[in-house]
């Protein structure tokens, strides 16, 4: 479960950031079990701005964050990963968005 509170801070940084899309995966999920901490994925951030990208959430979430930086491109080794764990878009434009193609 992710609180109201860490969905906001989220979005934040992402404004400030180029960041395309921001996705939710992992214990975070689920709706009823707290998770021991935020896993997302990154789309679209330079990569000379992901570690400030990182910092930010870091010290501004309730919980540790791991950040994965991910691209369209067909060779990306976490491919399969997204395809089998279907993660949640929590970008800008579009809360909580099933994402089912990348």
């Amino acid at each position: 479960m992710i609180s109201e509170s860490d969905k906001k801070t989220i979005r934040e940084p992402s404004k400030k950031y180029p960041v395309k899309k921001v996705l939710l995966f992992g214990s975070s999920l689920d709706p009823v079990k707290e998770g021991r901490d935020i896993d997302l994925v990154v789309e679209g951030i330079d990569p000379k701005e992901f570690f400030d990208y990182y910092g930010d959430l870091l010290l501004r979430l309730s919980k540790p964050v791991d950040l994965i930086k991910y691209s369209l491109n067909k060779e990306d080794p976490h491919k399969e990963f997204f395809e089998k764990y279907n993660p949640v878009e929590l970008s800008k434009k579009y809360e909580y968005t099933r994402l089912y193609a990348i």
